[in-house]
């Protein structure tokens, strides 16, 4: 929260608006906690957006939590909390909440009523942003090292139950031998999946959202280069799999074969993709200037990113032998670059 609440007011100055910087930070952090406390979800981020126009500053907050909408309370004086949208409401010209196909976004408004001053001299690469009125996304890691161990623990349990459910079958694998392969007690491994399938899955997901994170680092490429770039270092080998080598690998992709074939993933797989598809969607329309409510082109390259990532697996996992991905997610994803040119 420090973090995003600091870069948006040098953001907001850099853009020629230091009279705003007080308000903005009082607003990003009101709705920055809000969704750290009520929108959080293991493994996912919030996102703060500021887009910048000629006549105003919106600052969107979205996080993965659709069903708790936020509501203005009416808080006693004794009460410490419940506070946050009564500021965002009395600072903002306009506020408001929308629902997303994954999780929810507040919005709130700040007018402007001057014209943007000349930003210093070691700041002139922020004019051309605020010359083209595009947006800049910037999402909250809060990756202290408490949060690394999180992050390390979950992924170490995703890919024991991976690694024990491809070697035993989905049916023959119990929480505790999950947690018992981290280390760690099956009370641990409750606190961060409620069940084998969206432990599963979740290295899926997490590789995916590395995708929409690597687009938003590499900003300065082509969009279609930093896509391909993104992609394949997200879908090459990882810490997890480099520490526990496949000694088999014919009996290895049987079994993920038939692990991706279980019914009780699939729902995991629809969520797991859903969630994916709107934060790509995010990532491209930040670079391209776009609109996520109004422009198509953001969701259909997302769309397609996650349709090249799920049809080289299938392919790879149907063919004997089997063709590296690396090689069938380059191709694929040259076939569709090919034909969705950036705007």
């Amino acid at each position: 929260m420090t973090r995003a609440r600091q870069y948006a007011v040098r953001l907001v100055s850099d853009w020629g608006h230091p009279a705003l910087a007080d308000d903005v930070a009082l607003i990003v952090s009101e709705l920055a906690t809000n969704a750290v406390r009520y929108g959080s979800v293991p493994g996912r981020l919030f996102r703060v957006q500021l887009t910048l126009t000629k006549t105003r500053l919106r600052i969107t907050v979205s996080d993965p939590r659709g069903e708790r909408m936020p509501r203005p309370r009416r808080p006693s004086p004794r009460d410490k909390h419940g506070r946050g949208l009564l500021i965002v409401r009395a600072l903002a010209a306009r506020w408001g909440v929308r629902e997303r196909t994954v999780g929810k976004e507040i919005w709130a408004e700040l007018d402007l009523t001057a014209s943007p001053t000349e930003p210093s001299p070691t700041k002139k690469h922020a004019c051309p942003a605020y010359l083209r009125g595009t947006q800049l996304s910037l999402y909250a890691h809060l990756m202290g090292l408490r949060e690394r161990k999180k992050a390390e623990t979950r992924a170490a349990l995703s890919w024991a139950a991976v690694r024990l459910t491809v070697e035993r079958g989905l049916d023959n694998v119990k929480v505790e031998d999950i947690a018992d392969a981290v280390g760690v007690s099956p009370r641990t491994f409750n606190n961060y999946f409620s069940s084998k399938a969206e432990a599963i899955v979740f290295r899926h997901l997490d590789r995916c959202l590395g995708v929409a994170e690597a687009l938003r680092e590499r900003s300065a490429e082509p969009l279609w280069d930093a896509i391909t770039h993104a992609v394949l270092t997200r879908f090459g080998p990882d810490a997890q799999s480099a520490a526990h080598p496949v000694a088999d690998a014919a009996q290895w992709t049987a079994g993920v074969r038939v692990m991706v074939a279980e019914p009780a993933l699939r729902g995991e797989m629809l969520r797991a993709g859903a969630i994916a598809e709107a934060e790509i969607a995010a990532a491209v329309a930040g670079r391209t200037g776009g609109d996520l409510d109004h422009d198509l082109y953001p969701h259909l390259v997302a769309s397609a990113v996650m349709a090249a990532v799920n049809t080289a697996i299938a392919h790879h996992l149907r063919t004997d032998p089997p063709v590296p991905v690396d090689r069938l997610l380059t191709d694929a994803l040259a076939r569709i670059a090919a034909g969705l040119s950036t705007p």
